[in-house]
C-alpha cells in the first residue's frame, strides 16, 4: 500500500519536472498543455494514488456556500434536535466557507411556510434550499423557481 500522506502540487509538479502552472492546467482541465505532457501528469496521478485536497480547493476559491433551512417550530422536541445536528454539523463546515440561516414557520401554518421559502428564494441570497414542507403541495411553485434559478435543494415530505 502506498504512503497516503497528503502530496502537494509543487511537489508532484517537481517530480514531472514541469510548472505548478501546468499541473493546475492539467487537474482543472484549462487546456493549453500538450497531449504528451497531459498523459504523463495522468499516469504519475495514478501512481501516486493522488486524491485532491477538497478543503484546500474550496478554500482558495474563497467562495460561501450560502445555506437556507427551512422547518416547522412543533413539535418542539423533535425539530430541536435536528437543529441540534444542523449547528453541529455547521461548526465543523464553516472554515470551508459554509453560512447556514435556519427558519422556522409558526405551528402548522402552511401559507407562512409557503411565504417564508417565496422569500428566500425571491432574494436571491442563498445557493441551496433544505426544506420539511407542512404542505408539498403548497410548496411546488416556490421550489421550481428556486430550481430555476439554480439553487440546490432538499425537501422532506412528511
Amino acid at each position: 500500500m502506498k504512503d497516503h500522506k497528503r502530496l502537494t502540487l509543487k511537489g508532484i509538479a517537481q517530480q514531472l519536472d514541469i510548472s505548478v502552472a501546468t499541473l493546475d492546467r492539467v487537474l482543472n482541465n484549462r487546456g493549453n498543455v500538450k497531449p504528451e505532457t497531459y498523459r504523463k501528469v495522468m499516469e504519475k496521478l495514478e501512481e501516486l494514488e493522488y486524491t485532491p485536497n477538497k478543503s484546500a480547493r474550496f478554500l482558495s476559491r474563497g467562495t460561501e456556500i450560502s445555506f437556507a433551512i427551512v422547518f416547522p417550530e412543533h413539535p418542539d422536541y423533535f425539530w430541536t434536535q435536528i437543529e441540534r445536528g444542523i449547528r453541529l454539523a455547521y461548526e465543523e463546515l464553516r472554515d470551508y466557507g459554509l453560512r447556514i440561516e435556519i427558519f422556522k414557520s409558526e405551528s402548522y401554518d402552511t401559507e407562512k411556510q409557503r411565504q417564508i421559502v417565496q422569500e428566500i428564494v425571491d432574494s436571491g441570497a442563498y445557493d441551496a434550499l433544505a426544506l420539511s414542507p407542512n404542505d408539498s403541495q403548497q410548496m411546488e411553485d416556490p421550489i421550481d423557481q428556486a430550481i430555476d434559478k439554480g439553487m440546490a435543494g432538499g425537501m422532506h415530505i412528511q
